[in-house]
């Protein structure tokens, strides 16, 4: 009786094998409707904001931010920016102009008012998203430093940074 059931597997997959081979033809062969999603995200309003908003650092120690600039679909012509921050807890030491603008008329920080000032244009219209400038600062003493956008910042939407600086 042993003999007769030992080629029963190999029978058994090829069986299978023969019962799949159709179904796998239809499948193939058989166009199936395409859906095509379309969806689109854009935002209608210019954000200027500090990378990064919230770290810790130590006194003593040089710290660079980025000024990012998004316009989004949106096209300007000209990016002006005020931040301020508490002179008492930091220095600022450098402000870089970025790549996104054609000129930059004004790039300079003041460490006696607590504020930097960018300046920035296009000679045509057009949309900008990118690094309009880079700071370097300097903690003076422990504390928390705001840097915050002010009156003068051509932006619809803002978002400043908050740094805790120890010893």
């Amino acid at each position: 009786m042993r003999k007769r059931f030992y080629l029963l597997p190999v029978y058994l997959g090829f069986l299978s094998l023969v019962l799949t081979i159709p179904l796998v033809v239809m499948k193939v062969t058989t166009k199936q409707p395409v859906t095509t999603f379309k969806t689109e995200a854009t935002q209608t309003y210019t954000t200027v904001s500090l990378f990064p908003q919230k770290a810790t650092y130590k006194t003593a120690t040089a710290v660079p931010l980025g000024i990012i600039y998004e316009s989004n679909d949106k096209t300007i012509k000209e990016a002006d920016v005020v931040l301020t921050y508490d002179p008492a807890l930091v220095q600022v030491t450098a402000v870089s102009r970025g790549i996104v603008m054609d000129e930059y008329k004004v790039a300079k920080f003041d460490n006696k008012l607590g504020q930097i000032t960018i300046f920035s244009s296009n000679k045509t219209d057009k949309a900008i998203n990118g690094i309009l400038a880079s700071i370097k600062f300097t903690p003076l003493k422990p504390g928390v430093v705001k840097f915050d956008f002010a009156n003068g910042t051509t932006a619809e939407k803002m978002y400043g940074g908050e740094f805790i600086i120890t010893k």
